[in-house]
């Protein structure tokens, strides 16, 4: 094992592998969970989508919004720790793709 290579998937192939791996891990999750435990979180930030969200960045959402020809969405304007963001987010095989923006407080004005 030591010697083998990985090889490096291309965008689409990766992107689809992930999604795919991540529903079984959210099948599993829920058909196996025992009764004494009552939550568990997988999704980055909606625990009750009924698919795993998957944040990957702005800068790979724009990448893939482009790659597959998807619309991207902007969010409202939100705020962490007075620092302005957006989510920048599409919609690929029903996950909700996202990742988060930091502006300037002069753009989040415009917003």
């Amino acid at each position: 094992m030591e010697n083998t290579k990985i090889k490096k998937l291309e965008p689409k192939e990766w992107l689809d592998r992930v999604i795919d791996n991540a529903d079984q891990l959210h099948i599993l999750d829920n058909a196996l969970r025992p009764e004494e435990v009552t939550y568990t979180c997988l999704d980055v930030t909606n625990c009750w989508s009924e698919f795993p969200q998957i944040h990957l960045g702005a800068e790979n959402v724009r990448f893939f919004g482009a790659l597959f020809n998807l619309p991207i969405d902007l969010s409202t304007v939100h705020y962490s720790k007075e620092r302005p963001y957006v989510e920048v987010s599409i919609t690929y095989r029903a996950h909700h793709i996202f990742g988060l923006e930091y502006i300037s407080l002069e753009e989040a004005s415009k917003l």
